[in-house]
C-alpha cells in the first residue's frame, strides 16, 4: 500500500520494479484500488515510483 493505494501487481513487487518502462507489457502493469474512493485502475506511467519504492 503507497498514499492510500492498495497496489495489486499482476507480478510480484520485485518484478515489476525490476523493469524498464518499455519493456513492460500491459499484463505486467499493477492494479490500483483508491482505498478512499473504493475506485480500481491500471497503474499509470507517471506512478510507477508507488510500484518501485512501495513504502516512500
Amino acid at each position: 500500500m503507497s498514499n492510500g493505494l492498495l497496489i495489486v501487481p499482476y507480478n510480484s513487487v520485485p518484478y515489476l520494479a525490476s523493469r524498464e518502462p518499455r519493456e513492460q507489457l500491459l499484463d505486467c502493469w499493477p492494479v490500483l484500488v483508491d482505498l478512499a474512493r473504493g475506485e480500481v485502475r491500471f497503474g499509470t506511467l507517471d506512478e510507477r515510483h508507488l510500484w518501485r519504492n512501495p513504502s516512500a
